[in-house]
């Protein structure tokens, strides 16, 4: 098909305007070749559009990774039936289809040891009391909402599942531990800029691909012992069938000697582990 030829023909000329970059071109030359941003966070020219729609509007950092124009070159049959799929035209013959897979986002690996900060949060300021209080928090506000009670499970599927989740809670509550406020639940549901470190932990074990945990034993156990308010702070995370994870990160509070209502949050432990592992 003639439109396959042009396609191609913007697909290879993506690669050449790279090449302006790399000699060194002026951005008056790049403009001139319709390579330059007319205006910050809008697309650099027309012909743009067909990567920005298969790729994404970082489709630029996919295309620097590539080390010459025959690597770049590989995924342009993909490209194609792409492209095509999404205006409604055929795509290549089956003949001639290439098996590229093209990544549609760009992500860096987490490194485990170089976990965020936990930001401050208001109702660090308002435990009932200095001992045996547990504050559950995610950032996934219909788990919240079912376990609390204020809204209905509609895929009958997952009711083994939430039941054992339910029963844990219970047995918490049978160890003793009470919630952050008296009215309050256990589970608490707070915005996800509030849950970094359990984000963390879940997308670690996802791009190494492995089960993990990093805890000091010794302050665990004696922040246990001496029934210290727990704050556990759990967020989950799914890309494929075969690639999900929930992380966990457990703090303890303390409380400053002049002000007993307001506390430091300690972090005792950071862990993650495979979702089909931890549910099995």
């Amino acid at each position: 098909m003639a439109y396959h030829r042009v396609i191609k023909a913007i697909y290879k000329s993506a690669w050449f305007g790279w090449l302006l970059v790399l000699v060194g071109a002026t951005r008056v030359q790049r403009r001139a070749e319709g390579l330059q941003h007319r205006q910050a966070g809008h697309q650099r020219t027309s012909w743009e559009h067909p990567f920005v729609i298969v790729f994404g509007p970082a489709w630029r950092g996919l295309r620097n990774q590539e080390e010459s124009l025959a690597q770049w070159m590989r995924g342009c049959d993909a490209f194609i039936n792409q492209i095509c799929s999404s205006w409604g035209l055929p795509g290549l013959p089956e003949a001639v289809k290439e098996k590229v897979s093209l990544p549609l986002t760009i992500r860096l690996p987490v490194a485990i040891d170089e976990p965020p900060q936990l930001p401050t949060h208001e109702l660090e300021q308002q435990w009932q009391s200095m001992r045996g209080r547990l504050w559950v928090q995610t950032d996934c506000k219909a788990i919240s909402e079912l376990l609390r009670g204020s809204s209905t499970l509609k895929v009958d599927a997952h009711a083994p599942l939430f039941r054992r989740i339910a029963r844990s809670i219970l047995a918490l509550s049978h160890l003793g531990l009470q919630p952050l406020l008296d009215f309050m639940d256990l589970l608490l549901w707070s915005p996800r800029r509030f849950n970094p470190v359990a984000d963390h932990a879940a997308n670690a074990s996802m791009d190494s691909n492995i089960s993990w945990f990093r805890v000091d034993g010794d302050l665990l156990s004696k922040e246990v012992a001496n029934s210290s308010n727990l704050r556990l702070c759990i967020d989950g995370g799914r890309r494929s069938d075969t690639c999900a994870a929930l992380g966990l990160a457990l703090y303890a509070a303390t409380f400053h000697p002049l002000a007993s209502m307001s506390t430091d949050v300690l972090p005792e432990e950071a862990s993650s582990c495979r979702v089909h592992r931890q549910l099995s």
